[in-house]
């Protein structure tokens, strides 16, 4: 099932938002802690969720569409040759530290997403924290990267010249991760700055209780629309049914990640808001490459016959879902109609594993020291949008993996940590998902939020199995 976008609190609604009930604080119930509020090293909706209201970019997306508009940058222009892009920054714009965004703060911060020697980019390399998205986006870094040159040729104007013309080009710089931070700060700060991030954006960082929440405080000199609201408390509540709880209580404001069976009671209850956004994510399975029974194609095309996605989805995604069939969604430029999905079939999966030398099943797997190993699932400790109840839809997977001959260990922990050993490899296959990318898509779900009312580079390989876009709750 596809769902319509309505309308978007998340993220925009911390200063849209009206009413007496927040015309000071505005709380938002979020699915857990995030990771760091460094955008250029993060990954996930938690983290990015916050850093777009400390953060600015060059552009930006319009409201709830990949539409490009105008934000640092007020304006730019393209050669015709499409390889060279200059950009003129709005003046008079300040980080929260008062110092100024200009042309030499645009060029730092490129210059620390892309070249390996940055100090600001070897001292996070080096401490675990890649700049994964740049090295997706424009190719990896130094002289692999699409990018040859960033220059200030003003003191508010900014050139960046490729190597070929990129079509999304555009669209990526106006993803959260290529946002713009303060060089000063993180100078100061070092591998530190993520907990204590400094942009330009409509709100400013005021303080991070650990497990707790998150405090963040109107910036008074914003360039663009003023905020509404004077604080935004993000308040991590993990256990969707206690955020729930909140919000009807009255103790937060808004929320996202709904369990699936409280979507129809939220929709009959008069008090409370369900708005929905388009499908921008998606839920897969990913593969570590370096598994010597993954590298076989037939193997992992055996794990797509043997899950049943539109059961999964109709049951365990609350009307709210779609089975995908790509890792781009439905809403996106790129989607393909045409593409047709694995069909479910357990025979089919079990005769795929004995022609790849498994006819009596898979129960373990080979590392690259060429150690044997119970083949671990992992899925992810939090609710959220592509899993909404990740360990009930890990267990679903396992089930009718079992019926193809295929047994697996379920385990979870952390997000941020199965990122961290997802990158040194010591994850084999695991649940995961998020937004969908301009130029190389990865994944697909539609969103949707609650309001009360009044109204090192990666060295993991992976191949990807998509499994469902879905409607993010909030």
């Amino acid at each position: 099932m596809r769902l319509s976008g309505l309308a978007l609190l998340v993220a925009v609604g911390f200063h849209v938002m009206t009413g007496p009930a927040i015309a000071q604080t505005f709380v938002f119930g979020a699915q857990g802690e995030p990771v760091q509020l460094d955008p250029a090293v993060i990954t996930d909706g938690i983290s990015s969720r916050i850093t777009r209201q400390i953060f600015d970019g060059l552009v930006r997306y319009r409201g709830s569409t990949t539409e490009v508009e105008p934000a640092l940058a007020e304006k730019w222009e393209v050669s015709r040759d499409g390889r060279v892009w200059t950009f003129e920054l709005r003046h008079n714009v300040k980080f929260h530290d008062g110092t100024p965004l200009d042309a030499a703060a645009v060029v730092w911060n490129f210059e620390r997403w892309w070249k390996s020697n940055h100090a600001q980019h070897e001292n996070q390399v080096k401490a675990g924290q890649t700049f994964e998205y740049w090295e997706a986006q424009f190719g990896g870094f130094d002289d692999k990267s699409i990018v040859s040159k960033v220059e200030a040729v003003g003191s508010h104007t900014v050139r960046i010249t490729l190597k070929d013309p990129q079509a999304p080009f555009l669209a990526n710089l106006a993803m959260f991760v290529f946002d713009v931070a303060s060089p000063k700060a993180v100078e100061k700060w070092g591998l530190e700055f993520g907990k204590h991030p400094v942009g330009t954006g409509a709100f400013q960082f005021v303080e991070w209780k650990p497990n707790q929440e998150v405090i963040l405080e109107a910036n008074p000199g914003y360039w663009g629309v003023k905020p509404r609201v004077k604080r935004v408390v993000v308040r991590n509540i993990k256990d969707n049914s206690q955020r729930l709880g909140a919000l009807k209580a009255g103790e937060i404001h808004g929320m996202e990640g709904l369990n699936p069976d409280d979507v129809a009671v939220v929709k009959s209850d008069p008090s409370l808001q369900l708005l929905l956004r388009p499908t921008n994510t998606t839920g897969y399975i990913a593969f570590n490459y370096k598994v010597k029974e993954f590298q076989d194609k037939r193997v992992r095309q055996a794990f797509a016959h043997a899950i049943n996605k539109k059961a999964i989805v109709d049951a365990l995604y609350g009307g709210t879902g779609l089975v995908a069939t790509q890792f781009q969604p439905p809403s996106l430029w790129g989607y393909n109609r045409e593409l047709k999905d694995f069909e479910y079939g357990p025979a089919r999966a079990r005769e795929l594993l004995t022609q790849a030398g498994f006819a009596q099943g898979l129960s373990e797997i080979t590392g690259e020291d060429g150690k044997k190993e119970p083949l671990i699932f992992w899925y992810m400790s939090r609710s959220r949008p592509y899993f909404p109840n990740p360990k009930e839809i890990a267990e679903a997977m396992a089930a009718d993996l079992a019926k193809a001959g295929i047994t697996t260990q379920l385990q979870t922990t952390e997000r941020a940590c199965t990122w961290t050993s997802g990158r040194t490899a010591s994850f084999r296959s695991t649940c995961s998902g998020g937004p969908a990318t301009t130029a190389i898509p990865t994944t697909s779900c539609a969103t949707s939020s609650v309001s009360r009312a009044p109204r090192a580079r990666a060295s993991m390989r992976t191949r990807r199995l998509p499994i469902s876009s879905c409607a993010p709750r909030s």
